[in-house]
């Protein structure tokens, strides 16, 4: 019997040090590197210039006809060296034109402009043909936002659009034209 009340014991004082846990001898930490970059970036949606009705025997004929579209320009904050171009369009022949989409072999000219400043939301100047016109060259002919301008956000350009006066040579139909816009960073 004082075997077994010897066993009993033990087993009683096994069960309370399992209950207890593990004693530990000492402990060690470690660092964990977390690193990430963010890389330079933009994105542009175009919306259009929307001219439309060009009369050019009465309300055109010496007056321009005038429209604004937008470029919607979101890069990520201090974004820097970003310039958006404009490419001179499916029909360029010596200038920008809107082929018919009837009669194909016509042709109705137009430009578009930068806008006064190279900031979001700047005015098309008056007439919109005052600007620059807007083209793909890097420099003077494209629009050269300031790094300040990027926090991240969707921002507004102009466009500022023109079809020239007196084109009575057009037929009465519709056209258009696709020009690509491009940012670049």
């Amino acid at each position: 019997m004082k075997t077994s009340k010897l066993v009993k014991t033990l087993l009683a004082a096994g069960l309370m040090a399992g209950v207890a846990g593990v004693a530990h001898a000492g402990s060690a930490t470690g660092n964990i590197a977390v690193s990430a970059s963010v890389a330079q970036a933009c994105t542009i949606t175009a919306n259009p210039v929307a001219f439309g009705a060009y009369d050019p025997i009465v309300t055109n004929a010496s007056t321009p006809l005038e429209a604004t579209g937008t470029l919607a320009i979101t890069c990520t904050k201090g974004a820097t060296s970003v310039w958006v171009s404009l490419g001179n369009g499916s029909y360029y022949s010596g200038g920008r034109r809107m082929q018919g989409a009837t009669t194909t072999s016509d042709y109705l000219n137009y430009e578009l402009y930068l806008p006064t400043a190279a900031t979001p939301a700047a005015t098309c100047g008056t007439p919109h043909s005052s600007g620059t016109a807007w083209y793909a060259t890097n420099g003077t002919n494209t629009l050269n936002p300031a790094s300040t301008a990027w926090d991240g956000t969707s921002k507004s350009f102009n466009v500022c659009g023109t079809v020239a006066a007196g084109q009575s040579s057009v037929s009465a139909q519709n056209y258009a034209d696709t020009v690509v816009a491009t940012v670049n960073f």
